[in-house]
């Protein structure tokens, strides 16, 4: 798959390198025309389509377009499904509303939504105000990461906790004992980790470990968290907000999303274990059960991989599992 400016695996699979794609697309240009009409209610009329966006389209990848000021400023983007995707923008909209209403008025301003939404040609469509993205490489990137990596890490403990449920027992066995026997089995990943699942499932069927459901964003990097700069709120940079909430869900898994972000924004050492045991303490775990956690986020996504080859799911994985033993 893609891999970010800092070598870290992109992990989304909704649209990778490996997806197929559409044998006759749309024209861009035709594209570019249908929605200029389209955001008039949400933007304005006169304004400028810059498709900035991958020229290769993808089976279920958005089309990406930047709307400009009179004075050549980015001031929207819009986001256009796919002909093999029609329904993927509208899809992320609904996930990042249900992510705002079970997070609350506080943490929920971190999810990005849009000013309209709507649909041409069967695709849908959504105009959000335009952010700027992290540099992610260079002297900048240091800065811009000090500065957004301790608030970002403090709303995603802070959200994990917020979200944070038992698992039922009726749900048990499909949703947690399964997938970590499937894990355990797999010789696709590390011994250590296939005993870790192993170590998990034993301890939950006992009641040694309670699983948990937590919101679970599904493609935490850096690419993801965008600066919004018209809302300071005392922030000399800007507020952080955080896009792409298609694979989201709110009752997701906990440790994936805090290991995922910690590799991309390079939270290491004491520092990394310090976050890690504030959000394994959140949850009610010890730092084992925090790896009981991952090791059953890890199993579950391996369920569902959509689009994501399995080579780079059990890369990322990987990853993560060595972030989580090493702190680096």
């Amino acid at each position: 798959m893609p891999r970010s400016h800092d070598g870290d695996l992109e992990p989304s699979g909704r649209a990778s390198e490996d997806t197929p794609e559409l044998s006759s697309p749309a024209p861009l240009e035709q594209l570019a025309a249908e929605l200029s009409s389209a955001v008039v209610p949400f933007a304005g009329p006169g304004r400028l389509l810059d498709n900035f966006g991958e020229h290769k389209v993808l089976l279920d990848a958005t089309s990406k377009f930047l709307i400009r000021d009179d004075a050549g400023i980015p001031e929207f983007v819009v986001l256009c499904s796919s002909e093999g995707g029609p329904e993927i923008v509208a899809r992320g909209v609904q996930r990042a509303r249900e992510m705002v209403d079970a997070l609350g008025d506080e943490l929920g301003r971190a999810v990005l939504l849009p000013v309209g939404e709507g649909e041409v040609s069967t695709r849908t469509f959504a105009v959000f105000r335009y952010c700027t993205p992290l540099i992610g490489s260079g002297p900048m990137w240091r800065v811009q990461r000090s500065i957004v990596r301790p608030r970002i890490v403090r709303w995603l403990l802070a959200s994990a906790r917020s979200t944070a449920v038992a698992v039922s027992d009726h749900e048990l066995e499909q949703c947690v004992h399964q997938p970590l026997e499937q894990l355990a089995a797999d010789a696709g990943h590390s011994e250590d980790l296939r005993a870790l699942a192993d170590s998990a499932l034993r301890a939950a069927r006992v009641g040694a470990w309670q699983p948990r459901h937590v919101f679970m964003h599904d493609d935490l990097w850096h690419g993801n968290v965008l600066i919004d700069r018209r809302a300071t709120e005392g922030h000399r940079f800007g507020r952080f907000v955080i896009i792409d909430w298609a694979g989201s869900r709110v009752r997701g898994y906990p440790l994936y999303d805090f290991l995922r972000l910690s590799t991309s924004f390079g939270l290491s050492g004491r520092s990394f274990f310090r976050a890690l045991d504030r959000y394994c303490d959140g949850l009610g775990y010890s730092r084992t059960e925090g790896g009981y956690a991952f090791a059953h986020a890890a199993a579950e996504l391996g369920q569902r991989l959509e689009q994501w080859p399995r080579p780079s799911y059990l890369a990322t994985i990987d990853r993560c599992y060595q972030q989580f033993v090493s702190g680096r």
